[in-house]
């Protein structure tokens, strides 16, 4: 190990409790051990700490973080990419909002101070540590290669490979002013913090959990529905494009794809900032708290409430009925709510409901339970598909699948599987196929 004496502090040491604006890389638990191996190496510090451990700690979060995002070349740099990627700031919010290009002087000036100190953390170099450091590794560690496909994160290799865009424009910057264009850009184009991460949330205690492998379904993948579809796409279209959309109901049969056609619009426009939160029927009361939380991303949100019904004593239907007319505070214009149901009026009626009984006003009563599918601007309706459309999704479906089997065959399973198992809709097609796949 080479003398502390050799080391100069000025060119290996970096500051991040320093930064302004990124204080999340002063607090990264990495970053921290990075620091702390340093120090210790400079100042003689704790001279029990084995530094070739710490080393080595590093190096396997490096890779286990590779793995995650399927991160290919420099590890280092592409985790100070990530850092700068995920954090909530102020400059990283208002880049998200910015109309032009021009930063006001207050966010540029922070933000050039902030990047001269990165700009040492990403041109720091392992090696420099000393010759103790494995120099095979260090350079691995610059030069990282590894198929992980066979992995498929999906979810977080979408942002990975943001991420890794964004790691080789700022290598290609070189100076920190060209650093904080490159920086600007991505908030602008591609978000920040756990919006920018992911595109697919829950709601829970926390706030909005990031979905990691969300279902891949497309628009391409869904077979029939096309007048369906096509008043839908519009609505959400016009929705991405800043202008005003209508909040959805989709009502129809089990089956018939209500679900997957929203979630394949999240696939289909992520990258024009479009973003979904499901939310559930026992979190309605909360919709309020997530509307606000929204309200504060330039991202365009659709709040999901799949497979939506109350039952005649339940009253959480009131929650949802205030946020989407009468209520005091408004949708945001960034929020647009989807929800599917298998039942037309959402709230069950029953006839006990007609009776007079002691309700003085009946068909009050009956109007305020009716009245909350008519807040919803569009219904579309999916009914079950007769017997040739039917056939037509399960040629499709095993058109894509691949299947090599006659068509007479075929229709002739397909009609068989449909009267033994759940009737006709997209979801038996599917079910069908993947029998199919299954015996073939």
């Amino acid at each position: 190990m080479r003398e502390a004496g050799e080391f100069k502090q000025q060119e290996i040491n970096f500051y991040p409790e320093r930064l302004i604006f990124y204080r999340n890389i002063n607090n990264d638990p990495l970053i921290v051990m990075t620091k702390e191996l340093i120090n210790n190496l400079i100042n003689h510090e704790d001279e029990n700490r084995d530094p070739e451990g710490i080393f080595f700690q590093i190096c396997g979060e490096l890779v286990q973080k590779a793995e995650s995002y399927q991160w290919q070349g420099n590890l280092w740099k592409h985790y100070l990419s990530l850092l700068m990627a995920q954090a909530e700031n102020t400059f990283s919010r208002s880049c998200a909002r910015l109309v032009g290009d021009n930063l006001d002087t207050g966010l540029f000036e922070f933000a050039l101070h902030d990047l001269k100190l990165l700009k040492k953390m990403w041109d720091f170099d392992f090696k420099d540590l000393g010759e103790w450091v494995p120099l095979e590794i260090a350079d691995t560690l610059k030069n990282f290669i590894c198929d992980f496909s066979c992995l498929n994160p999906r979810g977080k290799f979408w942002y990975g490979e943001n991420v890794g865009n964004l790691c080789n424009d700022l290598e290609k910057a070189g100076s920190p002013e060209q650093m904080v264009e490159c920086l600007k850009n991505f908030y602008r184009d591609k978000g920040y913090g756990k919006i920018g991460m992911f595109y697919f949330f829950s709601w829970g205690k926390e706030g909005l959990r990031g979905i990691s492998y969300p279902d891949p379904v497309t628009l391409e993948d869904l077979i029939g529905y096309e007048e369906q579809k096509e008043i839908i796409v519009k609505n959400t279209e016009a929705f991405t494009r800043g202008k005003k959309a209508n909040n959805m109901l989709l009502y129809g049969e089990r089956g018939t794809g209500k679900s997957s056609t929203v979630k394949a619009l999240v696939n289909e426009y992520h990258s024009r900032g479009l973003r979904m939160v499901e939310v559930h029927k026992a979190q309605l009361a909360a919709l309020k708290d997530i509307m606000g939380g929204l309200r504060e991303y330039p991202q365009r949100f659709i709040v999901f409430i799949d497979d939506l019904s109350f039952e005649s004593n339940e009253t959480e239907y009131k929650y949802l009925k205030y946020i989407l007319e009468g209520g005091v505070e408004v949708i945001p214009e960034n929020v647009v709510i989807y929800a599917t149901s298998n039942r037309r009026h959402l709230v069950r009626e029953s006839w006990q409901d007609r009776d007079e009984g002691t309700e003085v006003r009946v068909s009050d009563s009956l109007s305020e339970k009716l009245s909350l599918a008519d807040r919803f601007g569009i219904t579309v309706t999916f009914t079950s598909p007769d017997q040739e459309e039917y056939l037509k999704i399960v040629e499709g479906l095993a058109e894509k699948s691949k299947l090599e089997i006659s068509k007479a065959e075929l229709r002739e399973k397909a009609l068989w599987w449909e009267r033994w198992h759940n009737g006709r809709s997209g979801r038996t097609a599917k079910q069908f196929i993947n029998s199919l796949l299954s015996e073939l």
